[in-house]
């Protein structure tokens, strides 16, 4: 069986603007940007390596989900192994993700290209990074010996109200932001709070002194 990823990019849609785009307006340095930028596409490629996995298995009447489960966290795990330390954290992740987005596709109808497309792939990806890169930001800080941690969002009318009435909000690094719907030990804290999280561009802010001091 022959993959053909490229089969699945759409000339209606512009991965790379997009990617660029959605980072842009974050409260965050370039060098995090950067960051984030990068695994999302390497998130984007473990995901049209599960997009075009299911398509050959279409092409052949039967597909079978063990299978492609089974690569799918291969490839996803090695891909988020390039932007996160490998500890139980990432490896629960992993697991509960790459579940996740299989049952998820199952419930479509495949017959709609969306679900199969380019364009679902980028997307899902820049909340892959913002998950993966925002948890290892703050495995980082803790590690530096940071005390404090802020809220920061961009303020824009896309902003959730949750996550507007936490701008600005310091606390402990241990400790949650707690939101109408849960609560995050960082912004787009995926694990404790899914939610929350959906198209979230809201970051973290870390300092070592209260009030934001350095």
């Amino acid at each position: 069986m022959e993959m053909k990823i490229d089969e699945l990019n759409s000339p209606e849609f512009n991965a790379a603007e997009f990617i660029k785009n959605y980072f842009k307006p974050m409260p965050i340095t370039d060098e995090q940007k950067e960051e984030r930028e990068e695994t999302s596409y390497d998130m984007r490629n473990a995901l049209l390596f599960l997009f075009a996995l299911i398509s050959v298995f279409g092409d052949y009447d039967a597909i079978d989900w063990i299978a492609v489960e089974e690569q799918f966290r291969l490839e996803f795990s090695n891909e988020a192994n390039k932007h996160a330390k490998s500890d139980k954290w990432l490896e629960d992740y992993i697991f509960i993700k790459v579940s996740d987005f299989i049952q998820i596709t199952r419930e479509q109808d495949l017959n709609d290209p969306y679900w199969l497309s380019d364009e679902r792939a980028t997307m899902e990806a820049v909340n892959e990074a913002n998950d993966i890169v925002g948890h290892e930001e703050l495995r980082k800080a803790i590690k530096a010996g940071y005390k404090y941690k802020t809220w920061r969002g961009i303020m824009d009318a896309k902003e959730r109200i949750s996550h507007i009435k936490m701008e600005g909000k310091t606390v402990r690094i241990t400790d949650y932001f707690y939101l109408d719907k849960g609560k995050m030990l960082y912004a787009h804290d995926w694990v404790n709070c899914p939610n929350e999280c959906y198209n979230c561009r809201c970051a973290t802010v870390y300092t070592k002194g209260g009030n934001n001091g350095h």
